[in-house]
Formats: structure tokens, sequence, C-alpha cells
């Protein structure tokens, strides 16, 4: 599968400021794709849009197998919260999602490759932060999403937790290679999960660098993901501050690469 975004812009009212403008790029399949600006720059309302839950006002989302022309994808979704069920137990949490006749079996799957297992009969109120979050990481996984779409979903989390999070993710997108779009403020996150970060410019949003990032995985070591961060900023300084003009300053900027 391939998705290919086109948006001349989008505003949330007609004739309204746009929250996001010239945004084109593509995704390509089995593609894990950050997304990194300031905020109020769109990023939220962009994963909206290729997932079917905005309709952008000049513009359109293709999705292709083959180069032809595809339905929507499967989507998984996790955000920025949990968003649990707080009178379902894990399991059940999970299991709303499918129709199997067996989804509770699929369910005490997932939750045992999250490292959950003994935890299905728990409520949401009885399980950590952390534990809620990798629930809602395994429910985005139970419908085989072709594409994933991640709002900055280990946020607020302690660093150990969120490194332990972003592996399992890993871990549960290896069997099905779902395309990811994932969403982060923390430059060092995008690097340790993406193919490629895509940089945008302060409101309105707009895409001013795309990057690819060689490191091999796993990407175990924080050294070498810090000093390609370190790499980055040192040749685009103003990268994280939304700058537009990164484009017209850097006609090379899609020639960067990782480090191996």
């Amino acid at each position: 599968m391939q998705i290919e975004v086109n948006i001349a812009q989008h505003a949330y009212s007609a004739g309204g400021v746009p929250v996001l403008r010239d945004v084109s790029f593509l995704l390509n399949d089995g593609e894990i794709v950050s997304l990194v600006g300031p905020s109020g720059a769109g990023k939220s309302t962009l994963l909206n849009i290729i997932g079917g839950l905005i309709t952008p006002s000049q513009g359109s989302v293709r999705y292709t197998v083959d180069g032809r022309d595809s339905p929507m994808p499967k989507i998984g979704y996790v955000f920025q919260s949990p968003r649990l069920m707080p009178w379902l137990t894990a399991a059940r949490n999970i299991s709303l999602v499918l129709e199997d006749d067996d989804s509770s079996v699929v369910a005490n799957g997932l939750l045992e490759r999250a490292g959950l297992s003994g935890s299905e009969h728990k409520f949401p109120g009885q399980l950590s932060g952390g534990m809620q979050r990798r629930v809602a990481l395994a429910r985005a996984f139970a419908v085989n999403p072709e594409l994933l779409l991640m709002d900055e979903p280990f946020v607020s989390l302690d660093l150990p937790t969120a490194r332990q999070l972003r592996r399992q993710m890993l871990e549960l997108w290896t069997s099905e290679r779902p395309i990811v779009l994932f969403v982060t403020h923390d430059f060092s996150e995008a690097l340790s999960v993406a193919d490629r970060v895509i940089f945008f410019s302060a409101h309105p949003g707009t895409p001013v660098l795309d990057i690819p990032v060689t490191l091999p995985r796993p990407r175990n070591s924080e050294d070498d993901i810090q000093q390609l961060r370190n790499q980055l900023l040192q040749r685009y300084p103003d990268i994280l501050s939304g700058t537009e003009h990164l484009l017209a300053d850097n006609p090379h900027m899609n020639s960067i690469g990782g480090i191996r």
C-alpha cells in the first residue's frame, strides 16, 4: 500500500485561517514516518485527515495498492491518552474492537506480547499509566491495521517506560509491518523509531524537511541516536522551531541520511 497526501490547505471554517498549507508527501508500504514540529502546526489535524475523520478544505488523500486506487485501509489509532473504557477489563477493552468468536484468545495473546500477561482481568484503574498505554497499544494492533496512526502515544511517561513502550510497539509492528505515522515532540524519540522524519513549520503547518533515518534496527544504542540528533541540529539549528525557510535555504535538504 502507498498513501499519497496532497493538501493545498485546510481550515476549520470557510475563509478561516489555514491550519495546514502545501502538505505533500508519500507514505510507503511498511514505513514508519514521524512528524515533528511546534505545537499548533496541525500535526494532529493531519493525522485525522489521513485517517478519514476530517475532509481537507482543499486537497486529497489517496490510498493505492500496486498503483491502483484502494478503499480506506484498516486503521489502528493510538491517542495521547489511553482512552480505555474504565468499566471493562484490559482484555475486554481489546475484545471491544474485535468481532471474532475467539476475541478473548486474541486479546490475551496481544496482552502477553505487550508484557501484560496476568493483567487480563484487571480494570484500567488497577493499572499504572504505562500499563494502560500498553493496553491501548495492543488494542490498536488487534485489528491488524494496514495504517497505524499514533498521536504522541508516549507523552508524559518517564524515560524508561517510554523507551520500553517504543520497543514493544516496534516488536508488534514487525509482525505485520503496517504503515505508521507517528506524531511526537521528542526529536530523539522520532529518530529511535522512524524510517523518515518530516519536520513541520509553525502555523500553518507545512513540511519543511523530510529526511531518511538510516540507523539500523534494532536501535538500542542511545549514543548513536544522540549523535545523529546532534548532527542534524548542527546542520539545521532551527529545525525544531518550525522555521519555514528551511526549504529555500537548504536545497539539498533530502540528501542527509543517518549514521551507520
